[in-house]
């Protein structure tokens, strides 16, 4: 289940939030993009045409905010969706979300989105891309850290969760900070040098 306030999403969690391989699927949506636009780029396959790709850029953004915004639905009782759309939310929710994002770099590999494409190719998104990637990586250990060496059981409340939810984030964007510094080459622009 979805619904955050029970032992389902406790086994959730354990069973599938925090296993590597259950990002496979949006991993492989990742590949098979970057081997269409390699394909694409040799000649071997045809481009996609531009009311395709507005279209499918149209779609992306509709299924992305679907997936934003349905499990908010489930909040009025204790798993009200039942366990099959529940599992399918679970399971399709990461292709889809990758799928749409692989969409929307599609349509700007092709100048389709121009609009988009220039907001998202300023430069100034460089460094927190690269920021935030490393601290994607780095997230799960410092939660897991973080529980694992707690002393008391948790206990819910508003102060608890955004104090939780603070030391979280500072955490890992340090730890992100921290693993980008040792990636980095000298030239390269990223918030250690700024």
């Amino acid at each position: 289940s979805i619904y955050i306030f029970d032992a389902t999403y406790t086994r959730y969690s354990f069973y599938a939030y925090s296993k590597p391989y259950c990002r496979l699927p949006a991993y492989l949506v990742g590949v098979v993009c970057g081997a269409y636009l390699w394909k694409v780029e040799r000649g071997d396959w045809c481009r996609p045409g531009r009311l395709s790709a507005c279209a499918g850029l149209v779609l992306s953004v509709l299924a992305m905010a679907f997936i934003l915004l349905c499990p908010v639905t489930d909040f009025s009782g204790v798993d009200s969706w039942g366990v099959v759309p529940s599992a399918l939310y679970i399971a399709g929710a990461r292709p889809v979300w990758a799928l749409g994002c692989a969409v929307v770099t599609v349509a700007c590999a092709f100048g389709h989105a121009p609009w988009v494409q220039q907001l998202l190719g300023q430069d100034v998104w460089v460094p927190l891309s690269r920021l935030t990637y490393s601290a994607y990586l780095c997230h799960p250990l410092v939660i897991k850290w973080l529980a694992g060496t707690t002393q008391t059981y948790y206990t819910w409340s508003y102060a608890m969760l955004l104090s939780r939810w603070c030391l979280n984030v500072v955490l890992t964007w340090c730890a992100g900070v921290r693993v980008r510094a040792g990636a980095a080459p000298a030239r390269d622009l990223s918030l250690i040098h700024i």
